[in-house]
């Protein structure tokens, strides 16, 4: 195995609070009276990739910079990218195209007025924008978006014929890079690898073996993860079976688990990145109607 901190992979984290699930209504009814813990999380985190000297892209949740914006300033000042992941977390099909743009550009002059630019960079919540109705490419890039770190290859994130590499893609309203997280071919179907059950879950051998092949190839790969992850104690709620093991399985253990990658791979922002090239299939058509 070559792998090693001289080849750079894109590192992303997404900035919201242990509560933020998509479609669970007795936490949206309290939402606003629970405790926070993504201050101290993401502190913790911020020290694990200062140690490490690794940097990453963190999608900013609207709902959270209102709330701690000197907690985005610190992030910025640790030397991360700022990007945007919506205001409410609210899956993109129950938006809709309309609300969509709208709960984007609150989110983007959220995130201006706090760090002085609009985010070059979206991710959706739960990845919905695979398995939304409408072109989310064409509204990113129509909003000035240079990039978007949405779409998931798989059937029941995404859709199984979305690209599954960084690519440029083409839209009505230009050019958009699209980060997508990484992913595993298996005899059945792709299957999460860099991300939620799939990286908490699969030994560091196997990640760092699709990692040090796509380098070899000269593709990066995208790992994804969230502060409330690392939590020494993340608070538990009742949620239905699927979604708690979604949720919590593999939890314990996660932040050696991240130090040891981190002391192999150097991981960065995705702006430092180069430019992933054209993909030559662009957007199917059945996915971006």
């Amino acid at each position: 195995m070559t792998a090693g901190r001289e080849r750079f992979h894109a590192l992303t984290v997404d900035l919201e609070e242990w509560h933020h699930l998509c479609g669970v209504a007795a936490l949206d009814r309290v939402r606003d009276s629970l405790p926070s813990r993504v201050g101290e999380d993401t502190r913790r985190l911020l020290d694990l990739l200062d140690t490490h000297d690794s940097r990453a892209t963190f999608f900013i949740l609207g709902w959270v910079a209102e709330r701690h914006p000197r907690l985005v300033q610190e992030i910025a000042a640790a030397g991360h990218e700022i990007a945007s992941h919506g205001h409410a977390h609210r899956p993109a099909w129950e938006l809709g195209p309309a609300g969509f743009t709208e709960d984007l550009d609150r989110s983007s002059r959220l995130i201006e007025s706090i760090m002085g630019f609009r985010p070059p960079g979206h991710r959706s919540a739960a990845w919905s924008l695979g398995r939304a109705d409408f072109d989310g490419l064409s509204c990113l890039a129509r909003a000035g978006y240079r990039y978007d770190s949405s779409l998931v290859p798989t059937a029941l994130l995404g859709r199984r014929n979305l690209t599954p590499h960084p690519s440029r893609m083409e839209t009505a309203f230009g050019a958009i890079d699209e980060w997508p997280p990484l992913t595993r071919r298996l005899p059945f179907g792709r299957v999460p690898l860099g991300f939620a059950l799939g990286l908490r879950l699969t030994p560091n051998r196997f990640i760092l073996a699709e990692l040090d092949r796509l380098a070899a190839q000269g593709r990066r790969a995208v790992l994804s993860i969230h502060p409330w992850e690392l939590s020494p104690d993340p608070p538990r709620v009742r949620l239905p079976l699927g979604l708690h093991l979604a949720h919590y399985a593999g939890l314990e253990g996660l932040e050696r688990k991240l130090a040891a990658l981190l002391s192999i791979v150097r991981f960065e922002r995705i702006d430092r990145l180069p430019a992933p090239s054209p993909d030559p299939r662009g957007p199917p058509a059945e996915d971006f109607g």
